[in-house]
C-alpha cells in the first residue's frame, strides 16, 4: 500500500504544537496543584477530586489527539480502496467509485470526485501530484484526469 504524508501548512503545524505544549503544561500545572493541595483538609473533598481527575483527563486527551494528528495524517492507496487519515479519524473509500481526478493549477489543489457526487481535495505535497495520480489510475484506469487552469486577464489600459 502506498502512503502519501499530510502536507500541513507551518502555521498549521506551529497550532498543534502549541495545543501540545499548552497542554503538557496544563497537565504540568494541575499535578503540581494535586501535590500542593491539601485534599484531606478540604470541606468538600470529592468535589476536588474530581476537578483534578478532569483536568489530567482533558490534558491527556488532547496531547493524544493532537499527537496522532501529526504522526498519522495520511493518504494511502492499495489494490481496492483509497484510504485518507487525519489522527484517529480514519475513511476508506472504493478507488472503482472514483470519477475524477481534478488538478486545479489556479489553487494548487487536487479533487479526487466520486460517483455519488462527493469529493476530497488531497492535501499533500505539489510533487506528489503525480505519483498519487498514477497510483489511483493503476488501480482504476476508466478514472477521468483533467487539469483545469484559467488564464488571468491581462489589464487594459
Amino acid at each position: 500500500m502506498k502512503t502519501f504524508k499530510y502536507q500541513f501548512t507551518n502555521l498549521i503545524k506551529f497550532f498543534i504544537v502549541l495545543g501540545i505544549l499548552l497542554a503538557i503544561g496544563g497537565f504540568a500545572f494541575n499535578l503540581y496543584q494535586v501535590i500542593t493541595y491539601n485534599i484531606a483538609e478540604a470541606a468538600s473533598p470529592v468535589y476536588d477530586i474530581i476537578q483534578f481527575s478532569l483536568m489530567f483527563l482533558v490534558s491527556i486527551v488532547l496531547i493524544s489527539i493532537l499527537t496522532s494528528v501529526i504522526i498519522s495524517s495520511y493518504y494511502a492507496v492499495n489494490k481496492q480502496y483509497f484510504f485518507t487519515c487525519f489522527g484517529f479519524i480514519k475513511s476508506k473509500y472504493l478507488v472503482q467509485n472514483v470519477v475524477t481526478l481534478n488538478l486545479d493549477k489556479n489553487t494548487d489543489k487536487l479533487n479526487v470526485s466520486f460517483k455519488n457526487g462527493q469529493f476530497i481535495t488531497v492535501v499533500v505535497k505539489k510533487e506528489w501530484y503525480n505519483e498519487f495520480i498514477d497510483e489511483l489510475l493503476k488501480v482504476n484506469p476508466e478514472i477521468s484526469y483533467e487539469i483545469t487552469s484559467q488564464e488571468k486577464p491581462k489589464d487594459e489600459k
